[in-house]
């Protein structure tokens, strides 16, 4: 991502920090997404050893809140947790909700003592003095009220992923307390 392909990211708070350490025209802004993690458990009364997205250590924070200090976790590719679940590699995994949910288990919010931070916004520095960026900013928050309605964000992840939610996981997907955090204008 440059300033000559790219102006603005939606990036994981890790690889944000990562990117504008080495992307000096860049800036996070501020989050955008809280609590989009979820586990899925094989069985829920053995997490067992617990699958994660390698190189994010907010994720490992989030494990050790949930299951302490000393819980088990296996670092994969993010696109690998569903594989390792299935073949019993990992005994659950975490996972962001529009994976999670497609995931054969037992669901339950990462959320369950503090809100988690999952996404922020990167920006170009010169960009983000543009009209076009203060408009981007307007219908970000416009979306992002939208959004905060569970039944809009279930609509929105049946047609992004082509399926069907369950009553039980629109159920899940409410006691995910997902945010959509407002942008300052």
């Amino acid at each position: 991502m440059s300033s000559d392909v790219m102006d603005i990211a939606f990036l994981c708070p890790d690889a944000a920090r990562e990117f504008v350490k080495t992307n000096k025209e860049f800036e996070i802004i501020g989050d955008v997404m809280q609590n989009t993690s979820m586990f899925v458990f094989k069985d829920r009364g053995n997490p067992g050893k617990i699958g994660v997205s390698q190189n994010r250590p907010h994720q490992d924070a989030i494990v050790s809140e949930n299951f302490g200090a000393n819980a088990q976790m296996k670092k994969l590719m993010g696109t690998a947790l569903p594989y390792a679940l299935e073949n019993g590699q990992v005994d659950s995994v975490l996972a962001d909700f529009t994976s999670g949910f497609f995931l054969k288990g037992q669901k339950e919010s990462a959320a369950t003592k503090s809100d988690h931070t999952t996404c922020v916004l990167v920006v170009n520095k010169e960009y983000k003095k543009s009209e076009d960026f203060r408009e981007f900013i307007k219908l970000y928050n416009k979306c992002a009220r939208e959004l905060s309605n569970t039944n809009v964000l279930a609509k929105q992840l049946e047609k992004y992923k082509d399926m069907e939610l369950s009553p039980a996981d629109r159920h899940t997907l409410g006691e995910l307390h997902i945010k959509f955090l407002k942008l300052s204008d």
